[in-house]
C-alpha cells in the first residue's frame, strides 16, 4: 500500500479519535483555552491624498510618514496581529504592509521592514512586568493605527519620534493611579543597531490618572545616535495631558522639548513643539477633529532643511469622521503648513513656504 493510500485510509480513524478525545476532555480543553487566551486582530487603512503643491516626487513632505503618497490610491497600513495574554505572561506578534512601513521602516533590514511588533513579557511581581523584543514606543499620544487617533493624519511630533523601540521594558501599573515604565533599547526607533554605534538608549514614562477623564504623562529619552567616535548625545522630553471635557469633547495638550549636541560637541541645538488637538462629537457617527501645532527646530537637530531657519513651521488641520460602525470609519482632512523658509517644492520647480493637502481614508478594524 502506497503512502498516499495509507494516509487516506488512516485519516478518518485519526479524525474520529481526535473528536472522541476532545469530547472526553472538553473540560480540560476549555480550561487550557482559558489559561492560554489568543486574540487575533487587524487593521486595513486605505487612503487617497492630494497635495496642492503637486510635488514632482508624488510624495508628501519628508517629515511625514503616514499617508505619504500624493494623487494615488494607496494602502497606508494593513496589519495582522496575534496576541497572547495570561495573568503571568503575555506577548504579541504583528506583521504589516503599506506605505507607512515602506517609509517609516526603510532604514531596517528587509527581513524586519514588515514587523509591527514582536515581544514577550513575564510578570515579575504584583503589577510588575518585564517585556522584551520589538514593542510600541512609550513616547507619544498617537498610534500608528489610524482609527485610534482623533485626527486622520499624525502630528509632526508623532511622525518625528519613535513609533517602536527594540529592547527591554520594565513597567509597573496600578500604584494609586500612578504607572511607571523604564526602557533600554537599541536607539531612537532602531530594531537593529546602526553601523559603528553600540550605544543604547534609555527612556522613562510616568503616568498619573487623576480620574477617568483626566490623564497626565511625562516621557523622556536619552541616547547617542551618532557613531561611537562622535558621542553626540540627545535628551528628549515630552509632557501631555488627555482631558475628556464631556461626552462630546476631548482634548490633548502636549509640549515637546529636546536638546542635542552639535557635531563638534561645542554647543547644543534645541527644538520645541507644542500641540493642541480637540475632538467634538456632533452626533454618534459624526466627529470633528481640530489640531494646531508649532515645531521650531532652528538648529536642524531633528528636521534639517538646509535653509536659514531650518524647520520652523506652524500647522493646522481639520477633519470630519463618519463612523459607519464601531469598527469602520470614513474620514476626510484638510491640512495646512506655514514655514518661515521656503521648504516646499512644487511641480513648477518653484518653492514656497506653505503647503496644503486633502487626505481621505477608509479604515476598518477587526
Amino acid at each position: 500500500m502506497t503512502l498516499l493510500k495509507k494516509t487516506i485510509f488512516l485519516l478518518p480513524l485519526f479524525i474520529s479519535r481526535l473528536i472522541f478525545a476532545q469530547n472526553l476532555e472538553s473540560d480540560s480543553t476549555k480550561q487550557l483555552i482559558k489559561n492560554f487566551p489568543i486574540k487575533i486582530e487587524g487593521v486595513i487603512d486605505v487612503y487617497y491624498a492630494y497635495d496642492f503643491g503637486n510635488p514632482q516626487s508624488n510624495e508628501r513632505p519628508d517629515y511625514l510618514y503616514h499617508y505619504k503618497k500624493h494623487n494615488e490610491f494607496s494602502l497606508n497600513l494593513g496589519l495582522i496581529r496575534v496576541e497572547v495574554d495570561n495573568k503571568k505572561y503575555h506577548g504579541a506578534f504583528g506583521l504589516m504592509a503599506g506605505t507607512f512601513p515602506e517609509y517609516n521602516m526603510r532604514h531596517e533590514q528587509d527581513a524586519l521592514k514588515n514587523v509591527y511588533e514582536a515581544y514577550a513579557g513575564i510578570k515579575l511581581g504584583n503589577e510588575l512586568w518585564l517585556d522584551a523584543g520589538i514593542f510600541s514606543s512609550h513616547i507619544g499620544f498617537e498610534s500608528a493605527i489610524g482609527p485610534d487617533n482623533i485626527t486622520l493624519t499624525r502630528s509632526i511630533t508623532a511622525e518625528n519620534t519613535p513609533y517602536y523601540l527594540s529592547g527591554a521594558k520594565l513597567y509597573y501599573e496600578g500604584l494609586n493611579k500612578w504607572n511607571f515604565s523604564f526602557t533600554i533599547c537599541n536607539g531612537w526607533q532602531n530594531i537593529q543597531e546602526t553601523p559603528n554605534n553600540s550605544n543604547k538608549g534609555i527612556g522613562l514614562q510616568v503616568n498619573y490618572n487623576l480620574s477617568d477623564e483626566v490623564e497626565f504623562y511625562y516621557n523622556n529619552f536619552y541616547s547617542n545616535e551618532a557613531p561611537d567616535s562622535a558621542q553626540q548625545f540627545m535628551f528628549y522630553n515630552q509632557v501631555f495631558t488627555k482631558i475628556n471635557i464631556s461626552n462630546k469633547i476631548k482634548t490633548i495638550i502636549a509640549f515637546d522639548y529636546g536638546i542635542k549636541e552639535t557635531s563638534n560637541r561645542r554647543s547644543l541645538n534645541n527644538w520645541m513643539n507644542p500641540t493642541v488637538i480637540l475632538q467634538y462629537k456632533i452626533t454618534d457617527p459624526f466627529h470633528v477633529g481640530l489640531r494646531y501645532e508649532y515645531y521650531q527646530d532652528n538648529g536642524g537637530a531633528m528636521i534639517a532643511t538646509g535653509t536659514k531657519n531650518n524647520f520652523d513651521t506652524h500647522g493646522t488641520s481639520i477633519n470630519l469622521d463618519y463612523w459607519v460602525s464601531k469598527s469602520s470609519v470614513l474620514r476626510v482632512e484638510g491640512r495646512y503648513f506655514n514655514s518661515k523658509d521656503n521648504i516646499y517644492t512644487y511641480s513648477s520647480n518653484s518653492i514656497s513656504n506653505t503647503n496644503f493637502a486633502v487626505t481621505t481614508s477608509m479604515a476598518i478594524t477587526f
